[in-house]
């Protein structure tokens, strides 16, 4: 399981990264994950429309779904047998929220996984054709991305959630 872990998900990861690096990103770490980040969206996007997807067509169904849970409140075997064919009936994939949020995980924590001990003890896990830079560049607008005692994370991070919470209330689609 390591082995795989590393030679299948890790190494590929840190190996695009550093390609970012030594390329579009123009010697920039901090621009390095940006792309890198772009690039996990863009393969994630068709888990994330088949997630909208799903929530536009339950929000649909819902009073039927609701019909039947008050139908077959006694028997929730038959209960779960005609949810699962009324999911079928509308092409739903109740995993599809799942498979992309597992993803996020794995991806979450393989990046944290080629931070965590520093970038530069990772280079043994480069391909041979992956050119290894002598130094990584952690600066990002003044802000070293390296320095553990950096308050950016600390500020940034309760800010983002912040909006992301109060923008998905504005639009509706959080539930509390």
């Amino acid at each position: 399981m390591i082995a795989f872990w590393h030679n299948v998900l890790f190494a590929p990861l840190l190996n695009l990264l550093i390609v970012l690096y030594n390329g579009p990103a123009f010697g920039s770490l901090a621009i390095a994950v940006i792309e890198l980040t772009i690039l996990i969206r863009l393969a994630l996007l068709p888990f994330t429309i088949l997630s909208e997807r799903n929530k536009k067509v339950y929000a649909t169904i819902q009073k039927e779904v609701d019909r039947l849970e008050h139908e077959f409140k006694n028997d929730p075997v038959q209960k779960r047998e005609e949810l699962r064919k009324t999911l079928k009936k509308y092409h739903l994939n109740p995993w599809a929220k799942a498979a992309l949020l597992g993803a996020q995980l794995v991806v979450l924590i393989l990046l944290y996984q080629v931070f965590l001990g520093g970038i530069n003890a990772k280079f043994a896990a480069l391909y041979p054709g992956v050119a290894h830079p002598d130094y990584i560049n952690t600066m990002f607008f003044g802000f070293d991305l390296g320095d553990r005692h950096n308050l950016w994370g600390r500020e940034s991070s309760p800010r983002c959630y912040l909006l992301k919470f109060l923008l998905s209330r504005r639009s509706g689609s959080c539930t509390s």
